[in-house]
């Protein structure tokens, strides 16, 4: 009884540090996002000079693998292949990865400049603003009402806590020196009259015990819940 209320308590202060926290990374990310647009509008104003680059490139790998290269370059290769049939270029003099290889980066590199266009940034910071939105919500920052629950929550500890007192009070009435007038056939009947009153009293805060037991747990599941969605 007592660790779910204690729960919940710490529930509320641990989305209180989250919510701290989230202010604090907001305005962290809305400094790197910022930064991001600028790289990349910068990035944006280069794109046809970078793709210039890209098809000179071309150009100058189909170019060096054209051109041979002169044999002292590559006297102690031609040692050791002894008069291989390899034709060398300078292309295969200064690169060790293939013609092929070189082409392909080539058509990545242009394959991501394709991609990171203008839609791209409008597409990012769409989504980021979505989620700045997001963070601002109150509806999501905020578990409404639950300073009302905690309170709820501590009143129904005071109840649990007298009914508690009230079963202890009830259970010294069946002491065993009371039992002993028992025996008194004058007084058994108002005895047992006085017993079952008492067991009926204690089955009614018995159940007043497990209505706030089943209570609490109610409320911490709600609560859970609610914290869980707005994660």
């Amino acid at each position: 009884m007592y660790c779910l209320s204690s729960d919940q308590h710490l529930q509320q202060q641990g989305w209180a540090a989250v919510i701290a926290n989230l202010d604090d990374i907001k305005d962290s990310v809305q400094k790197s996002f910022n930064h991001l647009t600028d790289l990349f509008a910068k990035f944006l104003e280069n794109v046809p000079r970078f793709q210039e680059i890209l098809r000179l490139a071309l150009d100058d790998i189909a170019l060096l693998a054209k051109v041979p290269v002169l044999p002292k370059l590559i006297d102690d290769v031609l040692s050791s292949e002894q008069e291989s049939e390899v034709k060398h270029t300078l292309l295969t003099w200064f690169c060790t990865e293939p013609q092929y290889y070189l082409e392909l980066l080539t058509e990545k590199c242009q394959a991501g400049i394709d991609v990171l266009n203008e839609d791209c940034l409008l597409s990012l910071k769409e989504e980021f603003f979505n989620v700045l939105k997001n963070a601002d919500n109150p509806d999501i920052k905020e578990v409404k009402g639950i300073g009302d629950r905690l309170a709820n929550l501590n009143k129904l500890i005071e109840d649990f806590d007298k009914h508690c007192n009230d079963q202890n009070e009830i259970k010294g009435i069946f002491s065993s020196d009371r039992m002993g007038y028992a025996r008194d056939p004058n007084v058994l009947p108002d005895v047992c009259s006085t017993y079952q009153t008492q067991l009926e009293l204690m089955l009614q805060n018995h159940k007043r015990l497990i209505h706030i037991l089943e209570r609490c747990s109610k409320a911490k599941r709600e609560l859970s819940d609610s914290i869980n969605r707005r994660i």
